[in-house]
């Protein structure tokens, strides 16, 4: 009855109020469960919480690697990263306290060392700084998305399969092909989990184990060909004749950058742009997500600042630019209406 009272306040929190004498029923003290009338007076002393704080707490942990600067911490499911609402005690931030004593300070007084935090019921590597410069540095590559995270996930029960069925054009390949040509969306995208290994037998199934591993390889491979990229444009003859081409009647000839793709670039073409199937670029590499922006007569659109410079914008390739007719075009609606 009291929660619907004062909904501010968690039934934690009034139990503890209770426990402490802090509510009064007709001016005497109150019990968790009792029952009360018509006409009782009830009179309550709200309290404040008690500041959290992080305390140490002998707790194993299992250290991976160590240095003046940094601990990564294997942090095993079920294990909350600092307090919180319901959560006081039993933390990794406790258990790192015990251990280590002093840790960066960035992260105030209930996370000291966490630069990053894994669910409660995740298991991996947990980076800890143990000094605020490492703190600070670790928080600016995460930011720059510059550390790179892996994760791994185990479904139980029906899986929607979306690969193992072969929604793509199979005449388009004699019906031999590992993974579907591209996704439904028409973007010219190859889903990493597209990709079938091994291929699927009349019975639909195959081994996941196999799948996932292989589904990794390729994940890695296609970030090391999107990360190549613009060093391939960039060293081409095709674009080294555009750029001589855009300098002709410069004086001095300006200076041309085409730059490599930023972290949030080099992620959309790992996972969407680069295929190898079908569409090519201007300078004959297989169609990428991003491409170097060229107007209608096929010259470059660069502007050149005031120290005769130009630096180069990535252009994400519009969707009618892509190939088109390929694959399957309902592979979405394929899926979706699957039935395990």
């Amino acid at each position: 009855m009291l929660h619907q009272r004062l909904p501010a306040f968690s039934r934690s929190r009034i139990q503890r109020w209770i426990h402490d004498g802090l509510v009064l029923v007709n001016g005497a003290p109150a019990r968790a469960s009792q029952q009360v009338r018509a006409g009782d007076h009830i009179d309550v002393e709200p309290a404040e919480a008690p500041p959290l704080r992080a305390v140490p707490e002998a707790i194993p942990l299992s250290v991976l690697y160590e240095d003046q600067d940094v601990v990564a911490i294997d942090k095993p499911a079920g294990m909350v990263v600092h307090a919180g609402a319901g959560v006081h005690s039993g933390t990794l931030v406790n258990a790192l306290l015990h251990r280590f004593g002093a840790l960066s300070g960035v992260g105030g007084t209930l996370r000291p060392g966490i630069v990053h935090r894994l669910d409660r019921y995740t298991s991996g590597v947990l980076l800890v700084a143990k000094n605020d410069a490492a703190h600070q540095r670790l928080a600016a590559q995460f930011s720059g998305r510059q550390v790179e995270k892996v994760y791994l996930a185990l479904v139980h029960g029906n899986v929607m399969q979306e690969s193992g069925r072969r929604q793509f054009d199979a005449a388009a390949d004699a019906g031999i092909s590992d993974c579907p040509l591209f996704s439904g969306d028409r973007l010219g995208g190859v889903g990493l989990f597209q990709i079938t290994n091994p291929k699927p037998t009349p019975e639909d199934h195959w081994d996941w184990t196999a799948n996932i591993n292989h589904g990794l390889q390729i994940l890695a491979e296609k970030r090391g060909v999107a990360r190549g990229y613009p060093a391939r444009v960039r060293n081409s003859g095709a674009f080294q004749a555009l750029v001589q081409r855009f300098n002709v009647g410069r004086t001095p000839p300006a200076t041309i950058v085409l730059p490599d793709f930023t972290p949030q670039q080099l992620e959309l073409d790992t996972t969407r742009g680069y295929n190898g199937f079908a569409g090519a670029d201007a300078f004959g590499n297989v169609l990428h997500e991003f491409r170097v922006p060229l107007d209608a007569a096929g010259n470059l659109q660069v502007t050149v600042g005031p120290d005769n410079r130009g630096v180069i914008v990535w252009q994400q390739v519009p969707a009618a630019d892509r190939p088109q007719n390929t694959g399957d075009p309902n592979y979405v609606n394929n899926v979706l209406g699957q039935h395990p």
